[in-house]
């Protein structure tokens, strides 16, 4: 099962760090593993590299690519894709700040969907130490 973080990166920390994507994830790293009593300080950095998403553009956005696909359902701001022919088990979470992604595949078809949106998202699965730009993956795939 693979967790993956999505960020819509800001416009200019994109372009400073779209070929040094390392150093971009080692600094979401450790916003995300930071101590509880330093939040406020890591939510102040947060916000200097990530900007915030359009949760209802995004959900719809999702919902008219997949809505005509029988593995595909929505409530609210979480999206599900359960493909038992493919064997996918997919939630897609949004929030202001991030998109979680919980999955048994790889890359889910979320991966793709998303890679047509026009923002700078930035994936990171802090608990495999993987992170990539989501269409830079796309287009490797591709």
């Amino acid at each position: 099962m693979r967790t993956f973080y999505i960020f819509n990166i800001n416009p200019v920390v994109a372009k400073l760090y779209l070929n040094n994507e390392f150093v971009l994830y080692d600094i979401l790293y450790e916003i995300y593993k930071m101590d509880k009593k330093d939040v406020v300080l890591g939510f102040k950095f947060f916000k200097q590299f990530v900007s915030r998403i359009n949760k209802n553009e995004l959900n719809m956005f999702l919902y008219n690519n997949l809505k005509n696909n029988m593995t595909y359902m929505k409530t609210l701001d979480k999206h599900f894709i359960n493909d038992k022919l493919s064997k996918e088990n997919t939630t897609l979470d949004i929030h202001n700040s991030h998109i979680y992604l919980k999955s048994n595949m790889e890359l889910p078809k979320f991966l793709f969907i998303l890679s047509k949106y026009k923002n700078n998202f930035f994936v990171c699965d802090f608990n495999s130490n993987d992170y990539f730009w989501i269409n830079g993956i796309i287009k490797t795939i591709k």
